[in-house]
């Protein structure tokens, strides 16, 4: 299931930044750059070994599309095909910033470069969702030397408490609410995440994703949003639920349990991903999932 809980309330380069970081996707590559694009993305180019990644990201989505290519500290080069190129050199400035091993470790200095980057950057989106076009752009490069570090004396990391069981939400604790959609056969997966706090205002997320291959070039798609409390409504048995989050979704579905603990799901949900037509979330291949989370981060009576 794809992290929804990236959602942010942020927009354009921000929230690209936000929502990364939340993916799992590592900027701090050997070197990146970032430019504004067309129709409110920012672009991030960067990436580490022998792939490059560059990241659109807009005020409701992103999309990765990683690539074989070269980056190093003079520059970078990477072919995305009929979307674009890059091909780079880094020219640094005077400013830098050289950080050395802290306590107890040993190692060579980290150290950043910031400056420009000069040569092709051209990049196309699918359905023209963005475009970019430079012959320069900002940015910094990266040495990161690994450097070894002595643990420390005693049990200072703590006990993880192995055997803790989970905690259900009572009447005074939060009620956090996860929905998952998921067709295997498309690989188009959402979600929803209601948090509901006792005495404040609550959080309402959703998110979807799919990933594909194109030759040589993967690409992974996310939107995002948030909700008011009502654009996910459930009972407390969990019996039936109901989103209607907000653009780029459209419509709404319904979760149903049926006798036996299946679930069905109707409705006239849909969403556009960075790049894609409108994709319907309900359907024959969709398999749901409506489930509480303990405190603990564990699902409570997880069920389709």
């Amino acid at each position: 299931m794809i992290v929804f809980l990236a959602c942010s309330t942020a927009s354009g380069s921000a929230a690209t930044r936000d929502v990364s970081e939340i993916l799992g996707l590592d900027f701090e590559s050997p070197a990146e750059f970032s430019a504004k694009a067309g129709h409110g993305y920012s672009i991030q180019v960067g990436g580490s070994g022998r792939q490059v990644t560059l990241l659109a990201g807009g005020r409701s989505g992103i999309a990765l599309y990683v690539v074989p290519g070269r980056i190093s500290s003079g520059g970078i080069v990477a072919n995305f095909g009929k979307r674009g190129r890059v091909d780079v050199e880094f020219r640094p400035s005077r400013r830098k910033k050289v950080e050395a091993p802290p306590d107890r470790c040993k190692g060579a200095p980290r150290g950043t470069r910031w400056g420009v980057f000069v040569g092709t950057i051209r990049f196309a989106g699918e359905r023209g969702y963005t475009r970019l076009g430079l012959h320069r752009a900002r940015g910094r490069t990266h040495v990161t030397p690994n450097w070894r570090c002595k643990r420390p004396r005693g049990g200072e990391s703590g006990d993880t408490g192995s055997g803790k069981q989970p905690s259900v939400p009572g009447e005074s604790s939060e009620d956090a609410l996860v929905f998952e959609i998921a067709d295997r056969s498309t690989g188009v997966e959402a979600g929803a995440f209601a948090f509901r706090p006792p005495d404040r205002r609550g959080l309402t997320a959703f998110i979807a994703g799919v990933e594909e291959r194109r030759r040589r070039m993967q690409i992974a798609r996310f939107a995002y949003a948030t909700g008011a409390e009502r654009s996910f409504s459930f009972d407390d048995s969990l019996t039936t639920a109901t989103i209607s989050p907000p653009a780029p979704f459209a419509g709404a579905a319904t979760f149903q349990r049926e006798p036996g603990g299946q679930g069905s799901l109707s409705g006239s949900l849909s969403v556009v991903l960075p790049g894609t037509a409108r994709i319907p979330l309900v359907g024959p291949g969709y398999r749901t999932r409506l489930y509480r989370l303990s405190e603990d981060g564990i699902a409570i009576g997880a069920g389709s």
